[in-house]
């Protein structure tokens, strides 16, 4: 199997598999942000309008600069240095961010 990349612009975001794009949003479709911890592992859930969710894991490719994106183009997205601290020792999701109404 193929490791998957992850992929960032100004204005989107999208996960390949070798060259072929698995999934993919537009900044400005996502709602709300959803981090857990699995093992070793972070997971990023991005809900995006229409009811889809992205899935990105910080084990891949591309993922700095998937969260260095989302800094830039959702408002009020928190860096991960404040996150990412509060994952630890936790066992459920946590939210951090949502997009304001």
């Amino acid at each position: 199997m193929l490791p998957e990349l992850l992929v960032a612009t100004e204005f989107d975001f999208s996960r390949l598999r070798g060259t072929r794009p698995v999934a993919a949003g537009q900044w400005d479709d996502v709602l709300r942000v959803d981090a857990e911890r699995e093992g070793v592992v972070v997971t990023l859930r991005l809900s995006l309008r229409g009811g889809t969710t992205f899935t990105a894991h910080d084990d891949a490719p591309g993922w700095d600069d998937l969260l260095e994106h989302a800094e830039s183009a959702l408002p009020a997205f928190p860096g991960a240095r404040d996150w990412m601290p509060q994952l630890n020792g936790t066992t459920g999701v946590l939210t951090i961010y949502e997009r304001p109404s």
